[in-house]
């Protein structure tokens, strides 16, 4: 079982153990006026960190909750010296989600990317919170443009502005009628890559092994930009080819692409054995627990007749799943 061997499973199990109570307490008594960014992990955290910085500039009476769905985001940021409160993001549900954004009470939520749950969109729609949308992208093939995408494209609407990162995601938006609140602001992960350059010091041993020669650093790489950089460099005189800080695979980025958007995985993916243990892992977002190991709050369905919002099912315990329960459609 995955939990048994799986660091990255362990951690995202034992980080939601009595989660609601430590929120609670943390919150307990707060008076300051809330916002609250949520990010899938930690690449999503580096493309909201500049907008939060710049909102506790600019309101420093409030107070600031940051949350990741992910250990990767989460372990590293968690003392985080921008955000007053961080934790994981509790499981979807329809009593989960409302609990926290109650206790929470946001003035204002920025969530970053994508990771989008249906109860906590919800939530936050019924209280009229404001929602932005911080780096959105929307491709051509992602469920929200499929004739069965309407769930979806339905939790869209709880979205008071869409910054989008690029002309097309700006285009397929307005196809969907949202028209007046989406503005394409690019990707911000310029604006942190910018602000680690003017704060650059030199690596000595970086720099040794650049000697003068042009280098290429490729960091969290998709296929499509590994093929791009590898034409570029063959083609290029003198280049010293250097992949640094890599993070997942390109492969592995495809699978969490077509997990994300509930799409087959790509061939190249199958058998899953070819690929280890996290694609074993992830198939479907599925981990193999014990029910022991999970917390009381998490061995249930979200509501009555519900079979996805979160809990056991077929007996595999199903942590990330953004489509709601039948009932709830």
């Amino acid at each position: 079982m995955v939990a048994t061997w799986n660091v990255k499973a362990r951690r995202w199990l034992d980080g939601r153990r009595g989660l609601m109570d430590k929120v609670r307490t943390a919150l307990e008594g707060e008076k300051a006026p809330i916002i609250w960014m949520h990010c899938s992990s930690l690449g999503e955290f580096e493309q909201g960190r500049p907008v939060l910085e710049k909102l506790r500039e600019k309101y420093a009476s409030h107070k600031f909750v940051l949350t990741f769905f992910s250990p990767s985001g989460y372990e590293v940021r968690k003392d985080y010296k921008g955000a007053d409160y961080i934790f994981y993001l509790p499981m979807d549900g329809p009593v989960r989600s409302n609990d926290f954004v109650e206790t929470v009470n946001p003035r204002l939520v920025l969530w970053i990317k994508y990771d989008y749950w249906y109860y906590y969109l919800n939530a936050l729609r019924k209280r009229d919170v404001p929602l932005i949308l911080v780096s959105g992208i929307f491709r051509k093939d992602h469920v929200f443009f499929r004739w069965y995408g309407g769930l979806q494209r339905k939790m869209l609407q709880a979205f008071t502005h869409f910054f989008v990162q690029t002309e097309g995601s700006f285009d397929r938006l307005q196809k969907l009628g949202i028209i007046s609140n989406v503005s394409v602001s690019g990707d911000t992960r310029f604006d942190r890559v910018i602000e680690i350059v003017e704060q650059f010091e030199g690596i000595p041993l970086v720099e040794k092994f650049c000697g003068q020669q042009p280098v290429i650093v490729a960091g969290s790489t998709w296929l499509e930009d590994e093929e791009e950089i590898d034409h570029f460099a063959r083609h290029r005189d003198r280049m010293a080819r250097a992949r640094l800080a890599r993070g997942r695979p390109a492969l592995e980025h495809e699978i969490d692409r077509a997990l994300e958007m509930r799409e087959p995985l790509p061939q190249r993916a199958r058998p899953l054995g070819d690929i280890g243990e996290r694609a074993r892992a992830c198939r479907h977002r599925h981990l193999h627990v014990r029910a022991a190991d999970i917390p009381a709050e998490d061995r249930r369905f979200g509501g009555s007749g519900g079979r996805r919002g979160g809990g056991l099912r077929g007996g595999r315990f199903a942590p990330r799943l953004h489509d709601a329960p039948p009932h709830a459609q």
